[in-house]
């Protein structure tokens, strides 16, 4: 009988299927096949074909092929064995499919000891000097499907490529940002960026990281529950056939809550005025600048201005500055005042009467008259207050009388309480 020299053909790893090649034997030959491990028999393995099981991984591969003829001595001949079993996964691919962003190749189980090379793909096509683990999608690969091939190969064993499944299309995103100040009860808006045309886009804003409920909207106003923290937004890009993906913003500052300032003191010339803040964040410091007729006042930098003679007929009003540390900084301006008045005309020196209706006298200090002269006339309002009036106690005098008389005819008329 004349025998074959068997082969076999295919790739020597688990899950693959190789095929036996009995070589040129006696046509009246009947063949029989067993495929051996190691050569041990695989149990039940006696077809031409054999699909490589998972206990074969690290083991050699080889067919006997037995021929019988009537008449005949029957005849084995065994193949050469192949290379080791390799066991090698189908590739993943992690991270979001969006040009720009990073993608990574994960393997999957393989043969211990197994070292990888890789290739990645765009719509099937390798990618130039795209060949390590990890590939950042290029801008020319908008719209297209990615893959990666990976080759794995171990000393002694069948040398393997494996290729991913395709993703979707990447997606083209822009990269969004906020304009607005963070302050609380103040407006923020999200700016894309440019996104690939078609792409239909979503908001979420967040506070320190997390989700604020029902902030979806390309604007978003300040609730006061967010003060101290940092606002960003998320924007989420979808279109038809590609993968979804998602881009931040960087974050603000963190949000200040600022008050109105509002002027108290009268607006006359020489009279001190003072900013009040209003409410602010706990711990904000404030500077202070003043201004007559919306113009600057050179060196009034203080919370308090003593109006010039400069600014009669003008309206001021105050700009307070509130900084704390990784807050917004925030400039709020008060209301302006009404026009300044010009200081009253100067009263000349008191003198001591030397008529029978009384004494007028200087004030003894900027809220007392002296016992000998205890009527207080306050200038400003052309009224003088006995002791027993209801706001003497209140009231700064710029004159004293020593009777009602004397005040009377200095022009001062009685307080009606």
């Amino acid at each position: 009988m004349t025998a074959g020299t068997p082969t076999v053909s295919g790739a020597a790893v688990a899950g693959s299927t190789l095929t036996a090649a009995p070589g040129r034997w006696s046509s009246a030959a009947t063949l029989s096949y067993q495929w051996l491990s190691d050569g041990v028999p695989i149990r039940g393995a006696t077809k031409s074909t054999y699909k490589v099981g998972s206990g074969q991984v690290g083991k050699k591969i080889s067919v006997r092929v037995t021929g019988t003829s009537s008449g005949y001595t029957s005849a084995e001949r065994t193949s050469k064995a192949t290379s080791r079993v390799a066991q090698a996964s189908i590739p993943g691919i992690t991270g979001s499919v969006r040009v720009g962003a990073t993608l990574t190749a994960a393997p999957g189980k393989w043969t211990s000891g197994t070292s990888f090379t890789y290739q990645w793909r765009a719509d099937g096509k390798a990618i130039k000097g795209a060949t390590k683990k990890t590939y950042k999608v290029g801008s020319s690969h908008a719209g297209k499907r990615i893959s990666v091939t990976v080759t794995g190969k171990k000393s002694g064993h069948t040398t393997v490529e494996r290729t991913s499944k395709q993703t979707s299309r990447a997606l083209s995103t822009g990269s969004p940002r906020i304009s607005g100040k963070a302050i609380a009860g103040s407006t923020l808006t999200a700016n894309p960026g440019t996104w690939s045309s078609g792409t239909k886009l979503s908001y979420q804003w967040m506070a320190d990281g997390k989700r604020i409920k029902g902030a979806t909207k390309k604007t978003y106003k300040i609730g006061a529950a967010q003060q101290g923290k940092k606002i960003a937004v998320r924007v989420t890009g979808t279109k038809s056939g590609h993968a979804q993906a998602q881009r931040n913003s960087s974050a603000t500052a963190r949000v200040m809550r600022a008050g109105t300032p509002s002027i108290s003191g009268t607006v006359q010339v020489g009279k001190t005025l003072t900013a009040k803040p209003g409410t602010w964040t706990s711990k904000t410091s404030f500077t202070y600048q003043w201004y007559s007729g919306g113009k600057r006042i050179k060196g009034a930098t203080k919370r308090t201005y003593k109006v010039g003679a400069a600014q009669q007929g003008k309206k001021i009003t105050v700009k307070v500055t509130g900084k704390k540390s990784g807050h917004t900084t925030v400039t709020k301006s008060s209301k302006a005042t009404g026009a300044v008045k010009k200081a009253p005309a100067s009263r000349p020196a008191p003198k001591k009467s030397t008529s029978s209706g009384g004494v007028r006298r200087a004030p003894a200090s900027s809220w007392d008259c002296p016992r000998s002269a205890p009527i207080k006339g306050n200038a400003n309002s052309g009224i003088y207050h006995v002791p027993s009036a209801r706001f003497y106690n209140a009231t700064k005098p710029e004159d004293c009388f020593s009777t009602e008389s004397a005040a009377v005819r200095a022009g001062y008329r009685k307080a009606k309480v």
